[in-house]
C-alpha cells in the first residue's frame, strides 16, 4: 500500500478511500475531504478501493441506464453480483469505472490516469455515494443548507434559480453559516431532521462539516417581489423528488427515495419561495422563521 487509507465521516456514513499496491492512479483526496477526516476504526458503512486491476463489462450484463447528457456521460450495467458504473468524456473514452456491489458498500474504481483528475474522479463518486446514502436512509438533496440561529434552512431550486444567491445573502447579512452551497446530505435522528455538511459542492466552493436541524424547506422561484406561501403536502412532495439525487433504474432506491421525501415534508414545513436577489428575500424569509 503506497499511501495510509483515508476515513471519512459525512453525515452518519463512514467512508474509507484506500489504493491496491498496482493503482496507478495518483491517490491524492481533494482539500474538501480534509474536513470530513475521521479516526473511527470500526468497519466502514462504505470502503472505496483504487486499483490498477482492469473492471469488465461483459456483453452479458445489462444495461440499467446510459445517460449521454451532461459533462460526463455515465452508463451503468449489472450483473449478478454487481453494478458497473462507467463514465466518459465527451470523446466517448472511458475516463472511470466503478464495480458497485449490490447493496452499495464495497466500490473497486479504475481510473484512466491520462483523461481524469482526481477532482473529477471524486466529484462522480458523489454521484455514487448519494445512492449508496439511499441504502442508510439518507438523502441527498440538490440544494443549499444556512444554518441561522440555530435553525437550519434548506433552499432548493434548479441549477441557476439563485440558491448559493440566497444563502450568501443570509450569510452576509445575518451572519448565517452556509453549511453546503449545492448539495444537503439529510436524515433523521431521534425524530428529528437534521441536514448535514458534505465534500461535495458543486460550483459553489461552500462547505463544512456540520449538522443542523432543519427548520424548513423553501423552493425557490425567480420573481420581481419576496413572497413566501406555505405549500401543501401533495406540492412539497411533487417539489422535492426532482431535486434528489435518486436512479430512476433502480426501483427500490427510487422508491427509498420517495418515501423518505414524504416524510420530510410531512414532518418539515415547506415554503414557496418567490424571491428578488435582495436584503428584502432575507427579511421574508426571516419573519416566516421567526414564527416557528
Amino acid at each position: 500500500m503506497r499511501n495510509k487509507p483515508v476515513s471519512l465521516k459525512i453525515g452518519n456514513i463512514s467512508m474509507v478511500l484506500s489504493e491496491t499496491e498496482n493503482n496507478n492512479y495518483d491517490f491524492t483526496p481533494p482539500v474538501s475531504c480534509n474536513a470530513f477526516l475521521s479516526d473511527e476504526h470500526k468497519s466502514p458503512d462504505i470502503l472505496c478501493t483504487f486499483t490498477g486491476e482492469k473492471i469488465l463489462v461483459n456483453k452479458g450484463d445489462k444495461v440499467l441506464t446510459n445517460n449521454k447528457s451532461g459533462f460526463f456521460p455515465y452508463k451503468v450495467t449489472s450483473s449478478d453480483k454487481a453494478y458497473v458504473w462507467e463514465v466518459q468524456n465527451q470523446k466517448n473514452q472511458s475516463i472511470i469505472i466503478c464495480e458497485i456491489s449490490k447493496n452499495w458498500n464495497v466500490w473497486k474504481v479504475n481510473t484512466n490516469n491520462e483523461y481524469t483528475k482526481f477532482t473529477d474522479c471524486f466529484y462522480d463518486l458523489g454521484n455514487i455515494f448519494a445512492c449508496a446514502a439511499l441504502q442508510q436512509n439518507m438523502l441527498m438533496l440538490h440544494c443549499a443548507v444556512i444554518e441561522w440561529n440555530g435553525k437550519g434552512i434548506v433552499i432548493c431550486g434548479k441549477s441557476g434559480d439563485g440558491k448559493t444567491t440566497q444563502a450568501r445573502l443570509w450569510r452576509d447579512l445575518e451572519n448565517a453559516l452556509i453549511i453546503n452551497g449545492d448539495r444537503g446530505l439529510c436524515g433523521k435522528e431521534n425524530e428529528q431532521w437534521f441536514a448535514y455538511g458534505s465534500p461535495w459542492f458543486g460550483s459553489s466552493g461552500e462547505y463544512v462539516n456540520r449538522r443542523v436541524p432543519i427548520s424548513c424547506i423553501a423552493f425557490l422561484q425567480k420573481s420581481h417581489y419576496n413572497r413566501v406561501v406555505p405549500v401543501s403536502f401533495f406540492n412539497g412532495v411533487k417539489a422535492l423528488i426532482p431535486r434528489t439525487f435518486a436512479p430512476i433504474w433502480s426501483s427500490d432506491l427510487t422508491s427509498k427515495a420517495i418515501d423518505l421525501c414524504e416524510q420530510m415534508v410531512n414532518d418539515i414545513p415547506v415554503f414557496s419561495m418567490e424571491c428578488t436577489p435582495t436584503a428584502d428575500a432575507v427579511v421574508t424569509l426571516k419573519n416566516i422563521l421567526c414564527k416557528l
